[in-house]
């Protein structure tokens, strides 16, 4: 995914794609988020995330 794409992304609202890890695979998405405990309270899940710009 191109840097500056923008996602929407099911239950998270529209995001904007500004770093790619080499561990993330295709049909994958890391989201940021402000801390430990919150990452793990978020989990991995499953969502939906709709391309609105390249």
């Amino acid at each position: 995914m191109a840097f500056g794409t923008r996602l929407n992304i099911e239950g998270i609202g529209v995001r904007t794609c500004e770093d790619r890890g080499s561990a993330i695979t295709e049909g994958h998405i890391d989201l940021y988020v402000a801390g430990v405990a919150e990452a793990r309270d978020f989990g991995r899940q499953r969502l939906r995330a709709e391309i609105i710009t390249k």
